[in-house]
């Protein structure tokens, strides 16, 4: 895992990942774990539009959806100082633009949440209210779509991660995850320099 430096800016921890790689799940535990605040770059663009993704691609298309995330993080990036301290779940397309790439790295440490398209497509299908709530970006049957979705993302996930966690096994808990990414955060100058802020 890349160390990242003690940067004022750097004291946010943000997942990245598929649909239903656990974002929100393994995020909200992470930030209990740490005592952090949690937040979800998508449910925060439902609360500014109030508006739901779906209706935001219908009624406006997929790029202002895109460019309501890339603000979202240029607002994250510019106020980091002035924020608490978060885990941050991004969407999942976010890292498919190069700004958006440079502007979640200077957050802090990002966590590729790493999934199969099978366990994608059962998780998704699975979740009814999340898969009633999500467009979907092409014409093609939903497997086909997710397949085609992760390869296309994959080289920007590893891109932008500094750490690669597996989650397709259905045994291990979000608790379970969460404890492993936290095993190897607490190695990194970025950990010490959080407990910290956290402690003065």
């Amino acid at each position: 895992m890349t160390d990242p430096k003690k940067e004022p800016t750097a004291k946010h921890l943000v997942l990245i990942g598929y649909r239903g790689s656990g974002k929100s799940s393994i995020g909200k535990e992470l930030a209990r774990m740490l005592g952090l605040e949690w937040l979800d770059t998508d449910r925060a663009i439902q609360d500014k539009s109030n508006l739901s993704i779906r209706d935001i691609f219908a009624d406006q298309g997929e790029a202002a959806f895109r460019d309501m995330e890339t603000d979202i993080l240029r607002d994250l990036t510019a106020k980091s100082t002035q924020l608490p301290s978060s885990v941050i779940s991004s969407g999942g397309g976010m890292v498919m633009r190069e700004e958006n790439r440079r502007l979640i790295k200077k957050l802090g440490p990002v966590i590729w949440l790493k999934i199969s398209p099978k366990t994608a497509l059962e998780r998704i299908t699975a979740d009814k209210a999340t898969h009633g709530q999500r467009p979907s970006l092409t014409d093609n049957p939903l497997a086909v779509e997710i397949r085609e979705m992760i390869a296309e993302r994959s080289p920007f996930y590893a891109a932008t991660a500094d750490l690669t966690i597996e989650n397709d096994d259905p045994a291990v808990s979000p608790e379970d995850l969460a404890s492993q990414i936290l095993d190897k955060l607490r190695a990194t100058s970025w950990y010490a320099y959080l407990m910290n802020r956290l402690d003065s």
